[in-house]
């Protein structure tokens, strides 16, 4: 993640059906972040990974 403006974010996963199957608040430094998303706890599928900080949105569908 990066080119964000605000210090925290928030970090959720969904599944095929919309459910809320991970969430995690994520400190950004200087806007950036590496993240490890522990994918192997999930069924495979399809997810929609969605990242909220402030007004900045990041939006990616994956697939494990």
């Amino acid at each position: 993640l990066h080119d964000f403006s605000e210090s925290t974010a928030t970090l959720h996963i969904y599944n095929a059906a919309g459910q809320l199957v991970y969430a995690k608040n994520i400190q950004l430094y200087n806007g950036a972040e590496i993240l490890q998303i522990p994918l192997g706890q999930l069924a495979k599928g399809m997810y929609i990974v969605k990242v909220n900080a402030g007004s900045s949105k990041f939006i990616q569908q994956i697939i494990r």
